[in-house]
């Protein structure tokens, strides 16, 4: 059974969203299904004739939502009217987050024969649309745990969605003196096709990373999701403001501070997590919420057994999610 994904956020070098493209490629393959194509993220899909030729071929498309589907941006309108080129062939909307988009959006929610939220307040939307609730299954990173190690580092640093964020997580981690670890494996991608603009291209990536590690002497650039996952697990504390940062500090049990992003994903998920509220804060409120809960940073015990049961709900939900797809490939009711 063939299988296309639209969505793969594997472009942006992004440690977290190649843990979840590898996890979905090889949950459908333990199912049965093969992917024979997929679009990368901010692809348009619809000018790609190969992509065009696969999805025809398909017995299921798939939509990685991620954290791509809110404030009615331009390129999630565009995964979504996939419906309308599909034909017969089912599309599953999975591990999504959807928030605050337009209304009208819902021609296309009811056309999809599956959907599977991330968390609960983007099923609470979804079903405030149309008439049927989607399944919440936490994000693919998390249905996998990464095993913890001895302590390393007393506190890691992240980065943000947001510059301004990122510039501040920076500086706190040259003030302590403590790594500063991206979630990403390239400050810039290389681009362009002529040999020329990508020589030059290298020179000033080279350059560009120069300058961040005069700038931030702790900056560590780990260049596979492995390296990233084994940083995350041997750290006493991760101060980041990714979603995904925080989903390896979840998975390795990892005590965590987050700086909320640009939707409401970090808080929807520590919320489903059953985990102290206050561990996502602003960038403006960093160092009073980390000051005020300086004794009780490392988990509680209510919070590990609510964030083991968690962690159970995410494995399992995601192979009852893969058996749904592949019923769905197969055209079982």
């Amino acid at each position: 059974m063939n299988v296309v994904i639209l969505n793969d956020t594997r472009a942006d070098m992004h440690h977290g969203c190649t843990r979840v493209m590898r996890l979905l490629e090889s949950g459908l393959a333990r199912h049965g299904l093969t992917v024979t194509a997929t679009s990368p993220v901010r692809h348009d899909w619809q000018r790609d004739a190969a992509f065009r030729s696969a999805m025809a071929n398909a017995d299921l498309i798939i939509i990685n939502g991620e954290g791509t589907l809110h404030h009615g941006k331009e390129g999630a309108a565009r995964l979504l009217s996939v419906v309308d080129f599909a034909g017969d062939t089912p599309v599953a909307l999975i591990n999504a987050l959807y928030q605050d988009n337009p209304a009208d959006w819902s021609k296309w929610l009811e056309k999809l024969s599956y959907i599977a939220t991330r968390d609960n307040r983007s099923a609470d939307e979804i079903a405030s649309r149309i008439a049927r609730r989607p399944e919440v299954i936490p994000d693919l990173t998390l249905s996998a745990r990464i095993v913890s190690k001895p302590e390393v580092d007393a506190i890691i640093y992240g980065d943000s969605v947001h510059n301004a964020v990122s510039e501040r997580l920076a500086a706190l981690a040259s003030a302590d003196d403590a790594p500063l670890i991206p979630s990403v494996s390239v400050r810039k991608r290389m681009k362009g096709r002529n040999p020329v603009v990508r020589a030059l291209r290298r020179w000033w990536i080279a350059r560009d990373l120069r300058r961040a590690r005069a700038e931030n002497p702790t900056l560590e650039l780990c260049q596979t999701e492995d390296d990233y996952a084994a940083r995350i697990a041997g750290a006493g504390l991760h101060v980041t403001g990714r979603f995904h940062g925080v989903c390896y500090a979840m998975a390795a049990r990892t005590p965590f501070v987050a700086v909320a992003s640009n939707s409401w994903k970090i808080e929807a998920l520590i919320a489903d997590a059953g985990l102290a509220p206050w561990r996502v804060t602003t960038a403006e409120g960093l160092d009073a919420c980390m000051a005020r809960h300086a004794s009780k940073l490392n988990f509680s015990t209510q919070e590990l057994e609510a964030l083991d049961a968690f962690l159970t709900k995410a494995d399992t939900g995601a192979e009852a999610m893969f058996a749904t797809l592949r019923n769905l490939a197969q055209h079982v009711p």
